[in-house]
């Protein structure tokens, strides 16, 4: 899915609350030792910041 694709769903499903979700989403990558994920994660997180 794309970046774009991702942010949209976040906003649609959790609002004003979409960072938050998408960084308990890189968290989950973190602890699974999913490093590209995490990194992905972290790279939305970092633009639904902004």
């Amino acid at each position: 899915m794309a970046d774009e694709a991702i942010i949209a769903e976040a906003h649609a499903l959790y609002g004003s609350d979409a960072a938050t979700a998408v960084a308990y989403c890189g968290l989950d990558a973190w602890f699974e030792g999913e490093e590209v994920e995490f990194r992905r994660f972290a790279r939305l997180f970092r633009r639904l910041r902004n």
